[in-house]
This record gives C-alpha cells, structure tokens and sequence, in this order.
C-alpha cells in the first residue's frame, strides 16, 4: 500500500518553500473580545501538524497549546513522517507515511521522537474490484484509549470495477473498503480486533472517533454514517448529508461528543462547518453552523477541535482558529502559519 491523500490532489497548490514561519494573529471576528471569550478557562495539550519543508520532508509538528492558542514554535518535531495523523487519548501518536516506506502505521510514544512500534497492515487479498486493483489507507483516527481506526479503500487501478456490495474482511484480515480497528499497543502484520466493511463504491477520505467510541464515517462525497460502539458492536445509526453542489471534506469531534462536519461547494469558493450534537437529528438543521468569511477559496481538508476551539487548515498555509460553538459567520481569530500543511490532530 501506498501513502494515499484521497481528496487532496489540489494539495499541489498549496506547496511553498521554506520553513514554519511564526504565528500570524488574524483580524477577530467582529466581536469584542473574542479571542478572550473562546480561550478562557480552556485545558491544554498539543496540536499536531503535518507538515511538509525544505528542512525535513515531510514532518510534523508538535505545539503546545496554552488557552487554546498553540504556541509560537514547536516544542518537537518529528522529522521524515508526516501524511494521514491522529491522536489517541493515551498520548500515542500514529503517522502514517515516511520517507523510507508510505505502506507502514508508525506509533509515537508520549516522550520521543523515534517510533516506538510499527504496524504493517495486512493485504485483505482480491476483493473483485479488477486484476489491477489497488488498496490504500485512506484516513486515520485514534481514541481515547489508544484505539486506532484504519480506513481502508480499494479501487479498480484504472480498470473498469466490477459491481458488488459490502465485502466483508476475511478471517483476521481487513475489510476492501472499510475501517479496521487495531487495539493499543498493536505491532507488526497483526490482525484487526473489529472490522467495519463497506460498500464498493464507499471512499473514506474524513474519519473521526468521540470519547464514547461513536465513530464517524465519510463514506462518499455526500454521505456522513455514524457508527455506535465503534470498537466492541459497531452498529450504523445517523446517518448524515450534504446536498450537491457541495461535498464533504473532514470530519472531527469533540470531548462532548458533538460532530463537526465540513462543507465546500465544488469551486471552493464557500465552506462551512455543521456541528451536531449527540442528540441531534441527521435530517434535522445543525446544532450550530460556522459560516466563513471572505472570498478566498476553502478547501477544509482537516480540521481537529479541542473544547471550544475549532482548528481548521483550509488553504494549506496556515492553521486557523474558529469558536467551535458559535453560530453564526466568521473570520479566523489566530491563525498559525505553516508550510503546505495537510492534517491537524488534537492530543495531551
């Protein structure tokens, strides 16, 4: 398997020289006091980012994050990794990509730099797509337990695919297109503990896990699943979309269990971002909607929240901080500038 960024080709775009320049603070959204407001009382812990520089290709970069606000330069850096990231609970972090091999899961301890395991995630076999069939990880996610969630997608390699429904994982192996899930402290060609199988045509390119183990699935352009007991019964309950001309591009949730679903119509020339809270119904308006402000173009290809701070990267220059929990349009209140970045996590 290859190191896959499904929905990210327009990435190239994005690509600069150099290193991380400093924070850049943004102009507030129009409300006095508003960096004060979101920040104020919030815990802290680390923001990851994946990044790509001149000095070291790929990397990501770790910020401490002090009332919400990531700080200046990172406090360390993990040099040749970097692609698809997540963060579990239990203060691993998992990258998948490097420089040496992109078919690898590398695991991060809380204290170094060095991964502590790898894990080499076994082919499922034919699946009937095509004899030039191809699988890729597709997205990344992780628990609050260390649990780490593997989306898993096969296509057809550029031959015609051939029509079928879900296909579910073999004895021990994993699903063609789906998620498996891989229990703390798994190393080497090792087995899924849980399997959740898809349909053929389901591409999974945003992933996000709550601290109950709800997951979230993006299953296609338009299509959000939920999953409950995502790791011991998985069982599809909401299931939420977005109507064309727009798509889905990411997905994140936070400790309260709400999700956060982002929106861009085809062009990029709008975005926005749907929270959901536990309760709420899938065909029902949103909790709360973060409408975006100006006339830059919005790709939300990640976007991670810590309590009542939303960090989105959207143009792949920078991290830009939003309330999570206000309803209503708004222009970033900081903003982190980066190098080509393509994915933000939330860790201790």
């Amino acid at each position: 398997m290859r190191l896959a960024r499904l929905g990210l080709v327009f990435a190239l775009t994005g690509c600069q020289s150099g290193a991380l320049a400093p924070p850049v603070p943004a102009v507030p959204s129009g409300v006095a006091g508003a960096r004060d407001d979101v920040t104020a009382g919030v815990r802290g812990g680390h923001l990851y980012v994946a990044v790509t520089t001149a000095t070291h290709y790929p990397s990501i970069e770790r910020f401490r994050i002090v009332h919400g606000l990531p700080e200046s330069t990172p406090d360390r850096v993990y040099e040749g990794y970097g692609g698809l990231i997540a963060a579990a609970g239990d203060g691993t972090l998992y990258a998948f990509g490097n420089v040496a091999s992109g078919g690898d899961i590398y695991a991060f301890g809380p204290r170094g730099t060095k991964p502590v395991r790898k894990l080499e995630i076994p082919s499922p076999g034919r699946c009937g797509v095509s004899s030039g069939e191809e699988t890729e990880i597709s997205a990344l996610a992780a628990d609050a337990r260390g649990y780490l969630f593997a989306a898993i997608y096969t296509y057809a390699g550029g031959l015609p695919p051939r029509t079928h429904g879900a296909i579910p994982a073999k004895s021990g192996g994993v699903p063609c297109n789906g998620v498996a899930v891989f229990a703390p402290g798994a190393h080497g060609k090792v087995s899924p503990v849980q399997t959740i199988p898809l349909g053929q045509h389901a591409v999974v390119t945003g992933i996000a896990v709550d601290p109950r183990d709800e997951l979230y699935i993006t299953e296609d352009s338009y299509t959000i699943a939920e999953f409950t007991n995502a790791v011991t019964d998985p069982r599809r309950s909401r299931v939420f979309h977005t109507k064309a001309p727009a798509h889905v591009s990411s997905v994140a949730t936070d400790d309260a269990g709400d999700v956060f679903i982002s929106n861009v119509n085809y062009g990029y020339k709008t975005g926005w971002i749907d929270r959901y809270s536990p309760g709420a119904k899938a065909k029902g308006p949103p909790t709360s909607q973060i409408r975006f402000q100006g006339s830059n173009l919005h790709f939300l290809v990640s976007i991670a929240v810590g309590r009542r701070v939303l960090y989105d990267v959207d143009d792949f220059t920078s991290v830009d901080l939003y309330h999570a929990l206000q309803n209503r349009s708004q222009s970033p209140f900081y903003s982190l500038a980066a190098n080509d970045v393509s994915a933000v996590a939330i860790g201790p």
